[in-house]
């Protein structure tokens, strides 16, 4: 692994003389082995060159381009990079420039999702956290021969950040690495070291650190530890030292929290003295405390000096982008040296471009802390890094396990989620034999669930009633329910199973199904679930069956329906027509914009969306879309924003809204018996066919606890808890003989047994991004139904390699 200290910069740094600040190669060791734990020694730092084209000699943007970014809305790193755009449209006039802001938790699974399904942006900057997984998943283009006439101005260790496979995926902008920032008024002298640091605040000083493993790095190599040795873990030996430290700092009196605005916040108001960040935070912390802002390197502990992970900020190009020249244009000017200059003044960043020096001598100390780091390897390995140790920090600092065993067993999780065997037995247990289907096995032992429901909500509180039930009913059982944002949980619940974590129980529909069970994540449960099968009907059993496997234990159907207020709606439309007519005679209706809510006008209008694995909405569908922007034109709303159509339908506002049974309980409670639910308004083609998933009970592939996560998910769906939820949630059932009480709720049933199984194909995976693109752009009046449905159908074909 590399290490970038360097001896030449820090010296004539001591003689006030400002040099140029660039990558540095200490070993010829591969990236992918790890921090070298060893002292930093002396390497001349890389020589500023005269840059072969700048300015004028870069190529020029000429028409479309579009780039996302993850800077937080407002604060310095976006007032920047709105600056240096505002410029480059200036000097490029015949550029027709897009930027978007998506949030930092959720760029990398929107970047994927929309560029698999043929979208997405010409251009995306965003640090190398995910490189090496988007470009093994062929998401971005290879640029190793467009950026040669340009290399030499650029560090060589950046360029070797934004390497994999030895090929360059993106056009590097800054290194990111953490550093201690402190509040001068409080701390006089930053200290230098661990012992140091622990002194400081068992004498009175304050300090918040994020808690996890990536602001945590650096004590790793303090304490003498490095990540990998070859492909394995080798934390075991310094890692625990370091772990325990942390605990050691908590006892003292030091601070860990989870909410990272709300550290920054504390420290930007000066209710804290110290915490360790990185430099995109610089701009806003000087902004509010000015000549109070210190910085200074991670304090250097009993085995060496600490090494942050040093990041690679870069610009990337989408692998199916139809402006790859303006994308590459747009990429070298905004990473040219006038734009890294004013990126280093104004926010910050420390740059990859030779002979671009910050000003502040306080980014100086960024400079030095990413040139004393661990380059971040884009190794599989590392990728499995994360959550264990995410989890090893975690259980330290709320004093849930020794240092020593954390790190041992965050180890074996890594190296198990590597493919790398140490002895013993890896993943998970195959289940023993499974009781008669009339006796459900019992929970004996611990097993973890998690769930998306909303907090709060019928949902969240039908499911703690049965999960209290299960509690009573099995009383050697140890229990833990999470609840993970919807938005997030198949994302966190990919990455942590990936690295050899996660739940043992996840409860979701099967949305993500089938990418989830052809990485491997889900246990196939066919053979365990086999005298239990003839108890759930086989449509739920057949959404949760990809490629002949079952992958979880059925819960409910879900199927959007037509809900509407009956004080202003005497009789719900039966008809697309009935529908229009009511609009225009005064009813108001919401809908949610995109392809999953109005998925049912498709067959409405005799669309379906593949035949074999083909796109096969250019019949039908575009009447369908057309039909949409008649209601529109007759006073339907539709909105993004799901929570808000919720209140306002409970709030009595609007009259008619579309949405499914996970709704029911929260809108029963709120509107009583003036509630009414209908199955979809029928089409001049026949009736809807709204989208029909099935929420399951996922098993994890590498659960240690899978007999204990079976019994769990039986119990949790069987009659007794599927009566509970179809009454109390409106949940429509997938055990036979439980029949919701509510009529409403038997208009769902209706609504699942007319509409279209979920698809767990890949081909049908890409009918998302071009249809959510066609319904948006159809309802904001940006094209016509016809090419709309065209474009998409095409996009989606591509996507599927058609």
């Amino acid at each position: 692994m590399k290490r970038f200290l360097s001896f030449f910069l820090v010296s004539l740094m001591m003689l006030g003389l400002l040099a140029a600040c660039g990558g540095s190669t200490a070993t010829n060791t591969p990236a992918a082995t790890g921090n070298t734990a060893v002292p930093a020694t002396a390497v001349p730092v890389d020589q500023p060159t005269a840059p072969p084209a700048s300015g004028s000699e870069l190529p020029k943007i000429n028409g479309e381009v579009t780039l996302w970014h993850a800077y937080s809305t407002g604060g310095a790193e976006d007032a920047t990079l709105t600056k240096i755009v505002d410029t480059i449209k200036t000097n490029n006039p015949d550029a027709k420039i897009t930027v978007l802001q998506v949030p930092f938790d959720q760029i990398f699974t929107k970047f994927e999702t929309d560029v698999s399904a043929g979208g997405g942006p010409d251009l995306l900057v965003a640090p190398n956290d995910s490189l090496g997984d988007l470009s093994r998943k062929g998401l971005l283009l290879d640029i190793s021969e467009q950026f040669k006439p340009y290399a030499a101005s650029y560090s060589p260790a950046a360029i070797e950040g934004l390497t994999v496979d030895g090929k360059l995926y993106g056009i590097p902008e800054s290194f990111k690495a953490v550093a201690l920032y402190y509040n001068k008024d409080k701390v006089k002298t930053p200290p230098a070291t661990t012992d140091e640091l622990l002194a400081a605040v068992k004498g009175g000083n304050t300090i918040t650190l994020n808690l996890g493993a990536y602001h945590n790095f650096g004590f790793f190599s303090a304490f003498g530890a490095k990540v990998l040795d070859g492909n394995k873990c080798a934390l075991t030996t310094g890692g625990a030292d370091a772990l325990k430290y942390l605990q050691d700092l908590k006892a003292a009196g030091g601070q860990f929290g989870t909410d990272g605005g709300q550290i920054d916040s504390l420290f930007k108001e000066g209710k804290i003295d110290m915490t360790i960040n990185g430099p995109w935070a610089f701009g806003d912390y000087k902004k509010a405390l000015g000549d109070k802002l210190g910085v200074a390197v991670m304090p250097k502990g009993p085995k060496g000096a600490a090494g942050p992970l040093t990041g690679v900020d870069g610009f990337y190009v989408n692998a199916n982008s139809q402006n790859v020249d303006n994308a590459l244009a747009f990429g070298l000017q905004l990473t040219d040296a006038t734009s890294q200059q004013l990126y280093a003044d104004e926010a910050g960043h420390v740059p990859t471009y030779k002979g671009v020096t910050p000003k502040d001598a306080l980014v100086l100390e960024f400079v030095k802390a990413s040139e004393g780091g661990v380059l971040r390897p884009q190794s599989k390995e590392f990728g499995n890094y994360w959550g264990p140790f995410g989890e090893a920090f975690t259980k330290a600092i709320d004093g849930n396990g020794d240092a020593a065993t954390l790190v041992k067993d965050a180890c074996a999780a890594m190296d198990t989620a590597s493919g790398v065997t140490s002895g013993g037995t890896t993943g998970g247990t195959t289940g023993g034999t499974t009781p008669a289907a009339t006796d459900l096995p019992k929970i004996n032992g611990e097993v973890t669930l998690w769930h998306a429901y909303s907090t709060g909500g019928a949902e969240d509180a039908t499911l703690t009633k049965i999960v209290d039930t299960i509690k009573t009913n099995n009383p050697d059982a140890k229990i833990t329910v999470l609840q993970v944002p919807f938005d997030q949980i198949f994302t966190k619940f990919e990455t942590d199973v990936s690295a050899g974590g996660g739940p043992d129980l996840l409860v979701a529909p099967n949305d993500s199904l089938g990418d989830l069970s052809r990485k491997g994540l889900l246990l196939d449960i066919s053979e365990q679930f086999k005298p239990y099968a003839a108890s759930y009907s086989p449509a739920a059993i057949e959404g949760l069956t990809v490629d002949g496997k079952l992958y979880g234990i059925p819960e409910s159907f879900k199927a959007v329906a037509l809900y509407y207020n009956k004080d202003k709606v005497k009789t719900p439309p039966a008809t697309t027509d009935e529908l229009l007519a009511a609009v225009k005679g005064g009813n108001t209706i919401t809908l949610n914009l995109g392809a999953y809510h109005n998925f049912g006008f498709f067959s409405a209008f005799g669309a379906k969306v593949l035949d074999g694995n083909k796109c096969a909405l250019t019949t039908g569908g575009a009447d369908a879309l057309k039909y949409l922007q008649d209601l529109k034109a007759a006073g339907g709303q539709f909105g993004t924003d799901g929570g808000q159509i919720d209140s306002l339908f409970k709030e009595g506002k609007i009259d008619m809204t579309i949405n499914g049974p996970w709704a029911f309980g929260d809108y029963k409670k709120a509107l009583g018996d003036k509630l009414g639910v209908a199955v979809m308004p029928k089409g001049p083609k026949g009736a809807a066919g709204p989208l029909t998933g099935v929420d399951g009970f996922y098993v994890n592939a590498n659960s240690q606890n899978v007999d204990n996560a079976l019994a769990f998910g039986l119990q949790l769906t069987d009659a007794t808890s599927q009566q509970l939820y179809a009454d109390e949630a409106g949940h429509v059932p997938t055990y036979k003989g439980v029949t919701p009480k509510d009529a409403l709720v038997l208009e769902f049933v209706k609504a699942s047994e007319g509409g279209v199984l979920r698809p767990q194909s890949k081909e049908f995976g890409n009918y998302w991004g071009p249809f959510g693109e066609a319904f948006t752009k159809a309802i904001d009046g940006n094209g016509d139904a016809t090419q709309l449905v065209t474009d998409a159908c095409k996009a989606m074909d591509t996507a599927s390699g058609q």
